[in-house]
């Protein structure tokens, strides 16, 4: 989740930015600042480029890392989601969204133990209601309905009165392309 102020306020943060890297293309602080107001509004290429530059100014920074996931799983860049979001938290990141992000890929992907595993250790960081939304989803298409109320269940409990529209369904994984045979000629090409 990109946690840019709204409003006038964000309008301040993205003008000190650009005007920090015009004096200075490497100002960290900056990089992330623009980086997040342009997530925020939907600038997702121009987000990953800005956390990219920050990344390698500091390439220890965690929460670089876990921004830059959001922004790989804005654009369905699933496998990208996956490496940063595990950079991010093998770096030490507290807070449960790159659990989250990478959960969701890995459900977007078909993986849906590797998915349920992230979404309980985020869970254990932060008992979210959305978590067990998305969870139940994710039990729902790996065939275990009684998880799938479970969880829906508890999102129901922390959220009274949560509306059935708020359920969510998970598409069908990709299907991976189909591999081509190789003809007797392609092959002794590669002999």
């Amino acid at each position: 989740t990109y946690h840019a102020t709204t409003g006038a306020d964000r309008r301040a943060a993205q003008a000190d930015a650009e005007a920090a890297l015009k004096l200075n293309p490497e100002t960290f602080q900056a990089l992330m600042v623009r980086g997040s107001n342009s997530g925020t509004a939907g600038k997702f290429d121009e987000a990953i480029a800005d956390f990219t530059a920050a990344l390698r100014l500091r390439p220890d920074h965690p929460g670089v890392y876990a921004l830059r996931s959001q922004g790989y799983l804005e654009k369905k860049e699933y496998w990208q989601v996956i490496a940063d979001a595990t950079r991010a938290i093998e770096l030490g990141h507290k807070l449960p969204d790159p659990l989250v992000n990478r959960a969701t890929a890995h459900a977007f992907l078909g993986d849906y133990p590797k998915a349920v595993a992230d979404y309980d250790a985020a869970i254990k960081l932060i008992p979210n209601p959305n978590y067990y939304v998305q969870r139940s989803a994710v039990h729902a298409k790996a065939g275990d309905p009684q998880k799938a109320e479970a969880d829906w269940a508890e999102a129901k409990r922390l959220v009274p009165g949560l509306p059935d529209k708020a359920r969510l369904a998970l598409p069908d994984a990709p299907k991976p392309p189909e591999r081509k045979k190789l003809s007797a000629d392609d092959r002794a090409a590669f002999d």
